[in-house]
């Protein structure tokens, strides 16, 4: 059974677009290759100064371009409560993917990716979207998520769409596997 496929009953056509659950390996050879790159000419820093902290927009001298690895995306799917794709002609455009944490009556937004080419054409948002109406089928107080500080166009992108900040970690990732100026930013956005 598709992951998803208990939420979403029927698929959801939005203009040529299709929102529709993961399906688990016919979605295998378009999810392991999907481009999940983003690039932008700014970035978010985090001056830290005792228990004082600032954080400035700044524009880099060159862009920044990042590719997130999709190795794990199997396990990524298996562990989810809720994973949809957005199609468009056939082609996956996008997809999400959530995990409702009963401990702290969250839902977690663990991945939202969209083709490139594709942006700005509405796929994250309709993605966006699906995940809130399941979060609001769950007993969740919120939808959450976590982005880095380098990810500016993501950080934009959440805040339009009623997204709060609410946290960072200067320490969770490993500056062996990562650029050591990222940070882990937290939004969140309340029921």
């Amino acid at each position: 059974m598709p992951v998803g496929a208990n939420s979403i009953e029927n698929c959801v056509k939005i203009c040529c677009m299709v929102i529709r659950a993961t399906s688990w390996p016919a979605d295998k050879e378009q999810l392991i290759n999907f481009d999940a790159s983003f690039s932008t000419e700014y970035i978010y820093r985090v001056l830290l100064n005792g228990l004082s902290v600032e954080i400035l927009e700044e524009k880099l001298p060159t862009p920044l371009r990042k590719t997130y690895p999709l190795d794990a995306i199997e396990s990524d799917l298996r562990d989810a409560d809720f994973s949809i794709v957005a199609e468009i002609n056939g082609v996956i455009a996008g997809f999400a993917i959530a995990r409702h944490e009963n401990w702290n009556r969250r839902v977690a937004l663990t991945g939202l990716y969209v083709l490139p080419d594709s942006k700005r054409q509405g796929v994250g948002q309709a993605l966006v979207e699906a995940v809130w109406d399941y979060t609001k089928t769950t007993r969740a107080r919120c939808l959450w998520l976590e982005t880095q500080n380098v990810n500016f166009p993501a950080i934009a992108f959440y805040t339009k769409l009623g997204f709060q900040f609410c946290g960072f970690d200067t320490t969770l990732y490993d500056d062996a596997q990562v650029n050591s100026n990222e940070i882990a930013f937290y939004f969140c956005r309340f029921l």
